[in-house]
């Protein structure tokens, strides 16, 4: 019996050893800026609170799904998880902050400095292919596999309207 405990506590010590050795996968964050906008205009005097409001629905509605799907698609490891989660959400506040400041608007060069904000932390935390699949889930269309497509996206080219005015009687 004395043998067999001895055996049992060189065992755990051998494996206590090995996973001391091996390094810890490195968990990496990514700031989210949530303070409110300081900026004096119409948009902001009848939304007080947009980017918080606007940021806290949006977490809940669009990046979980699109991080969970994310998650699949490019085999997310579980200590990448968390800076998965950190980008997306950088990027909803980033725009909404640009949308609080535009007045309620967000210009396509804004939109672009959003993604390559977003592109810059997945390159930090992303492997090569998982950096490829993000790239291809990130430029879905249809939103179907990224929830935040509607955002992600250029927004359509709208036509004037060309229709004569027509006066009121």
């Amino acid at each position: 019996m004395r043998i067999l405990i001895f055996i049992v506590s060189v065992l755990g010590l051998v494996a206590s050893a090995r996973a001391a050795e091996e390094p810890k996968p490195k968990v990496l964050t990514f700031p989210v800026n949530r303070e409110p906008v300081e900026v004096d205009n119409s948009f902001d005097h009848l939304n007080p609170f947009y980017k918080q409001r606007s940021g806290a629905y949006y977490d809940i509605h669009y990046v979980s799904p699109a991080a969970t799907r994310l998650f699949d698609l490019a085999r997310i490891r579980p200590e990448q998880m968390v800076g998965t989660l950190d980008s997306l959400r950088a990027f909803v506040f980033d725009y909404l902050d640009f949308t609080v400041r535009g007045d309620g608007k967000i210009t396509e060069a804004q939109r672009q400095e959003c993604m390559i904000r977003m592109d810059g932390r997945f390159k930090t935390l992303l492997d090569e292919f998982q950096y490829k699949v993000y790239q291809i889930w990130r430029d879905d269309s249809t939103g179907s596999v990224n929830a935040l497509a509607f955002i992600m996206r250029s927004p359509p080219e709208i036509p004037p309207n060309k229709a004569p005015l027509v006066k009121a009687k």
